[in-house]
């Protein structure tokens, strides 16, 4: 569908993906400028419609890209997951997340962003795409877990997405505390000061919880 943009030099593709990533990640997806776009890309309004054909299919592309780099991730870390206790394993998963905010944080927000502010006309589409990566998160966070450790009353799927919940407002609290957001305004020491301190905190907020649901 995209193969006039796929034609490109690579250096020239990655550009415009990394610009509209920054776009789409900063405005939402109503409030994007394809003007500034084509500016900081230095090519025309004609030439970014000729590869894309609207601003609809401009965002999906630029989702679909940031979404399949997360899968990937998660595929290259998954095989090294073998926790089997739900809490060392929400902690491997956390940390993963931890680390897509702190090595590609645009990436994130896009993500985060296009599931949550859903824009009229999209509803279809973004919902295909968060069942994509709720089946992802399924498979990753309940295949062969150990709940013998929890109470009998403890249920699951709720504990689950109590966990789900602390990994999300984690991140986002720790975007706003490195202002993320914008990257031109932090450097590499800092970014690894944020992320040690995220470790520690993360792992402080899963035992709280831990010990609230475990048989004593």
């Amino acid at each position: 569908m995209f193969e006039n943009f796929e034609k490109l030099p690579n250096e020239k593709r990655e550009l415009i993906r990394q610009i509209c990533i920054d776009e789409f990640a900063t405005y939402g997806y109503e409030n994007a400028s394809t003007n500034r776009i084509i500016e900081a890309a230095g090519i025309s309004k004609g030439s970014l419609f000729h590869y894309f054909g609207n601003k609809k299919n401009l965002f999906l592309y630029i989702l679909d890209y940031a979404i399949d780099y997360y899968i990937e991730m998660v595929g290259r870390l998954s095989e090294e997951v073998t926790a089997r206790d739900i809490f060392d394993r929400m902690k491997v998963w956390g940390l993963l997340k931890i680390k897509m905010v702190v090595e590609a944080p645009k990436m994130g927000v896009l993500i985060n962003k296009s599931m949550r502010e859903i824009p009229d006309g999209l509803e279809k589409e973004l919902s295909e795409r968060v069942e994509k990566l709720t089946d992802l998160a399924k498979g990753v966070y309940y295949k062969d877990i150990d709940t013998s450790a929890l109470k009998d009353s403890v249920d699951l799927v709720k504990l689950v997405e109590l966990l789900a919940f602390l990994r999300e407002g984690f991140a986002k609290k720790y975007s706003n505390y490195a202002n993320l957001s914008n990257l031109n305004l932090v450097d590499d020491k800092f970014l690894k000061e944020v992320y040690e301190k995220m470790i520690v905190d993360f792992d402080e907020y899963l035992n709280l919880i831990k010990w609230g649901v475990y048989k004593k």
